[in-house]
Parts: structure tokens; sequence; C-alpha cells
């Protein structure tokens, strides 16, 4: 699945995978990226070997219905490719504010954590996973253009 959406990614979202090997969010490999935000998507979706098959069939996700379309899990993995990416630029916005710096030095003279680094990963990864699961399907899209539509809503903000 995880090769599937990084070949969908660079095939049909030139725009956003481009934010990865070039762009904003170059700083992150994006062959792991990207299987790390497949495996965020599995987990929210309960497609995940660790998921009880009694809890799927239970379930009762707002967003379910959104899945009549094949393409919205396409969607889902564009929408939090780009919301990663985002969270890229925004870490590293609050580097460069003195106050929040401080959370991120090591007080090392010269510490390059006034950047965004590979070492973030797992605080833009867990960013990233509020977002999706809870601003965007947490808001019940039931269509893909509601999803987009949410998404673009949230990126406002």
């Amino acid at each position: 699945l995880s090769l599937g959406m990084m070949v969908h990614m660079v095939e049909s979202q030139p725009e956003i995978s481009d934010r990865f090997f070039t762009g904003d969010a170059s700083v992150l490999p994006f062959g792991i990226t990207c299987i790390n935000v497949t495996d965020m998507i599995a987990k929210f979706l309960m497609l995940a070997k660790a998921t009880d098959r009694m809890d799927a069939l239970l379930s009762q996700k707002p967003f379910w219905r959104m899945f009549a379309d094949p393409n919205a899990i396409l969607a889902v993995q564009e929408l939090a490719m780009t919301m990663l990416a985002d969270v890229v630029v925004e870490l590293g916005r609050e580097k460069q504010i003195p106050s929040l710096a401080k959370q991120y030095s090591s007080g090392t003279p010269g510490d390059p954590s006034d950047k965004v680094t590979v070492f973030d990963f797992s605080t833009i990864l867990e960013r990233t996973e509020r977002r999706v699961r809870d601003d965007l399907l947490g808001a019940g899209p039931k269509s893909v253009g509601e999803l987009r539509s949410i998404a673009g809503r949230l990126r406002l903000k």
C-alpha cells in the first residue's frame, strides 16, 4: 500500500511530492515520510493488522461514507502529506521565535536547533496525526469534495 501511495504521489501529485524533494519539506526523506503517513492512515481507517475485527465492524466513524468513492484513500494521503509539509514549515517558523525556540534548544553554542531537521520527525508526525485524525477526518466528511473543502479551511487557520 505504501509503495502504491508513493507512486501515486510522485505521478499524480508532483506539486506535493516536490515539496519533499526540493521544497520547504526537503529536510525529510520522501520515502520514509510517505510510508509513515500511509501507516498512520491505515491505523485511522482500521486497516492495520493489529485492528480487532469486531472493533472495525462496529466502528461508527463519521467519515466512512466518503469511502464509497474509490479515490478517497488517495485524497486522504495527498492531504495528509500536504498537512505534514505544512507542519514542517510551521515548526521552522516556531524555531525562529526566541521564546518558542528555547524548547528546542540544547543550549550548546551554535546549536542548529533553529532549523527543522530529520530529528524533529516524531514531533512533526505527532502534530500531523492529531490534525488528520481530529480536524480533518474528525469533521466527518461525507465525500472527497467535502474532505478537500475541510482541508482548505484548516489550511487557512
